[in-house]
């Protein structure tokens, strides 16, 4: 049996898998042309993801320090308005006997 004495639908089966198998070899050609871009390419994408990170860090950093100056701000205004307002009762005789006794 060689491959010429094969019936007609032998030889459509021999044809399909002809076909099946060039495109097979294209997929496989498609597959390591897109190989090499993206190997060329990756380099560049981590390059840029670092970038951006690197950015989104110090955007949070300045955030940080922009938010502690505005606390810091606050807590001063509030201990400042916070004295004079305190339910207190201050006699004026405590700093006048307290300012006799330093001069003796």
């Amino acid at each position: 049996m060689g491959v010429g004495t094969g019936t007609e639908e032998d030889l459509d089966v021999f044809v399909y898998m002809g076909d099946v198998q060039d495109h097979i070899l294209t997929l496989q050609q498609a597959l390591a042309h897109y190989e090499r871009a993206l190997s060329q390419s990756h380099p560049t994408y981590l390059s840029q993801l670092r970038l951006s990170v690197s950015q989104a860090k110090s955007g949070t950093d300045q955030a940080v320090v922009i938010l502690t100056t505005v606390s810091l701000a606050v807590v001063c205004v509030q201990t400042l308005i916070g004295l004079p307002s305190m339910n207190v009762q201050w006699s004026s005789s405590l700093f006048t006997e307290a300012s006799c006794d330093t001069d003796s």
